[in-house]
């Protein structure tokens, strides 16, 4: 049986458009922690006083790119934060080890990013309570 909305008559098709793309709205916050950072600043002068030592990385806007990406000290308190907006958040969807880590290093890194997420992940009940084993019997 037919429902009233099957029914609509419209002249023009209907559209939605949605536009999805990371929002760093913790940045300030970042720059602030890295500003006194010591780990931080330490690297920060390193290859601000001999970039040609250090290649792979670059600075830009008081931050440190690695690679193209955000470098992050591993004892940072945003290791954290990130680690949970990527992995618990709506968004973030509970996914595997791979896929968070995967989403993460778009856009940073870190020295024990890979120990870190597997630790995480691995303490998260949500995660361990609802995820399926792939291993054959």
């Amino acid at each position: 049986m037919a429902d009233a909305l099957s029914r609509i008559h419209e002249d023009s098709p209907a559209s939605l458009s949605l536009i999805s793309m990371p929002q760093f709205d913790f940045l300030e916050d970042l720059l602030k922690e890295m500003a006194s950072h010591p780990a931080f600043m330490e690297l920060y002068r390193k290859i601000q006083d001999e970039p040609e030592a250090h290649p792979e990385y670059t600075l830009t806007t008081n931050l440190i790119l690695h690679r193209g990406r955000i470098w992050i000290p591993s004892n940072s308190s945003f290791t954290k934060l990130l680690l949970e907006e990527f992995h618990q958040s709506p968004t973030g969807g509970h996914m595997g080890i791979h896929k968070t880590l995967h989403r993460l290093q778009e856009n940073f890194t870190w020295d024990s990013i890979r120990a870190d997420t597997r630790a995480f992940i691995a303490g998260c009940l949500t995660f361990q309570c609802t995820k399926y084993d792939n291993r054959i019997s």
